[in-house]
């Protein structure tokens, strides 16, 4: 009876914790909502304009929540579960384009292995046209195009 009690303290306590860190969440989150309405009622926004900014804050929050638990997600587990978790993800992907659909296995499976999973904001950019890259930008491009090129066996 007494070990009852406690396990039962136990998970009422451990549910009181979690609750509490998803009303901090949402409190830190509902203040931000709260700024953006005040400074667009002060710059007298239009109301249509304040619909798409209300909307923008609440994906760019769902986004970002979604990156967290991702990276989360994949620390979590080995890199062969990994590893497995993005060809779940992306294999159907490859096989649905119409672009991709036609590849040899070989080429699918490399670009399996080597793709990633970033999640990104709307309007972010990612590169810009015309651009020069700076030298990182550039040696990153050299590393991956020269494994495309250099990968004749799956061609």
């Amino acid at each position: 009876m007494i070990v009852g009690a406690m396990v039962n303290a136990n998970i009422f306590g451990s549910m009181a914790v979690i609750i509490e860190e998803l009303n901090k969440k949402a409190s830190r989150f509902q203040r931000k909502i709260d700024i953006a309405n005040t400074a667009m009622k002060n710059l007298y926004i239009s109301n249509d304009l304040k619909h798409r900014v209300i909307n923008y804050l609440l994906y760019t929050q769902s986004n970002r929540d979604h990156q967290r638990e991702l990276e989360a997600f994949k620390q979590m587990i080995s890199p062969s579960l990994q590893m497995e978790v993005t060809k779940f993800i992306f294999s159907s992907i490859i096989k649905s384009n119409p672009v991709m659909k036609d590849l040899k296995p070989k080429l699918t499976e490399y670009i399996l292995q080597n793709v990633d999973t970033i999640l990104c904001l709307p309007e972010d950019q990612i590169i810009k046209q015309g651009d020069d890259p700076d030298n990182k930008r550039r040696e990153q491009y050299r590393e991956h195009h020269s494994k495309f090129e250099n990968r004749s066996d799956v061609w």
